[in-house]
C-alpha cells in the first residue's frame, strides 16, 4: 500500500478548493454584469420609446407620427432603429424603414405598466429586447 504524503495531499485539494472558489466566482461576475448590461440596455431603450412617442400625435382624428418627417435627416434612425406603432383601434402599422416589410412580435402588457420583453427579429431571428410601453388613449385636445 502506497502512502501519500500529506504535502501532495494539501496541494491537491487545495488546488481543487481554488477552482471551485473561481468557478463560482466567474458565474457571480458573469450574472452581474449581465444584469446591469441588461438594466442599462432597458433604460435606454424606454429613454427612446418614450422621445418616440412624444412625436406621435392626434390631429382632426388622424395619427400623425412627426419622427417620419425628420427620416431623411436622421440617418442613424433610418439605418439602426427598429420600431412599429400600431394604431388599436384601426389595427394599422407604422413601422420604421429599418423593418422593411417585417413586423415586429406585437405583446402587450398589464394596462399603463411598460413591458420589456426579450423576442426574436423577423428574418435574421437575432435576440432582441423589445420594450412596449402602454398608453392612455389618445384624444384631441378640448
Amino acid at each position: 500500500m502506497k502512502v501519500t504524503s500529506i504535502r501532495r495531499s494539501l496541494i491537491t485539494y487545495s488546488g481543487i478548493g481554488v477552482g471551485i472558489l473561481l468557478g463560482i466566482l466567474s458565474i457571480w461576475i458573469y450574472l452581474t454584469v449581465k444584469h446591469t448590461l441588461y438594466r442599462e440596455l432597458d433604460r435606454s431603450i424606454t429613454q427612446t420609446a418614450a422621445l418616440l412617442s412624444n412625436q406621435v400625435e392626434l390631429d382632426n382624428g388622424v395619427i400623425n407620427f412627426e419622427w417620419m418627417e425628420g427620416l431623411g435627416t436622421n440617418h442613424t434612425l433610418i439605418d439602426d432603429g427598429l420600431f412599429q406603432f400600431w394604431d388599436e383601434t384601426t389595427g394599422q402599422t407604422t413601422r420604421s424603414t429599418g423593418l422593411r416589410a417585417n413586423n415586429l412580435p406585437k405583446f402587450s402588457g398589464p394596462d399603463l405598466i411598460p413591458l420589456i420583453k426579450d423576442i426574436r427579429l423577423p428574418k435574421s431571428n437575432h435576440h432582441a429586447r423589445c420594450h412596449r410601453p402602454s398608453y392612455l388613449s389618445l384624444s384631441p385636445a378640448s
